[in-house]
């Protein structure tokens, strides 16, 4: 069973056993990252280690709040990612979504891990289950 809580503008959920579903939509502010985050770290507290998936489908857009809150260092007692699979991006949004991997690797110092994108949730699913091996 999937645990899910709705906030402004995401939607987050937990898939057993270990991958943390997030949902975008509309133009995502730093408010809205930073509960989605917060959230989302709450579902996962335990874990060695896990998934994440986003959705932005919907997302029309990020903020620089925005892109500056989802580059931010994980709160503390948050698992680190293993890979991240992002659905339903169009040129723009993929731009966005890349300069953000890019740009945590230079705040953070290390390579993010494995990001991968895809048009459907299958395909992500498909490749998440790739990377777990």
């Amino acid at each position: 069973m999937s645990s899910s809580e709705r906030g402004g503008g995401a939607t987050v959920q937990f898939e057993p056993p270990d991958t943390a579903f997030v949902a975008y939509s509309g133009v995502v502010d730093g408010a809205c990252v930073r509960a989605s985050r917060e959230k989302g770290g709450t579902l996962v507290k335990g874990l060695e280690y896990y998934f994440l998936m986003f959705d932005v489908t919907a997302m029309v857009g990020m903020t620089p709040d925005g892109r500056s809150a989802i580059v931010a260092p994980a709160p503390p007692g948050v698992p680190p990612v293993r890979a991240i699979a992002v659905i339903g991006t169009n040129f723009h949004i993929r731009s966005i979504m890349s300069m953000v991997v890019r740009a945590r690797y230079l705040l953070v110092g290390r390579p993010e891990k494995n990001t991968g994108f895809f048009d459907t949730a299958a395909e992500a699913r498909a490749w998440l289950a790739e990377q777990r091996r």
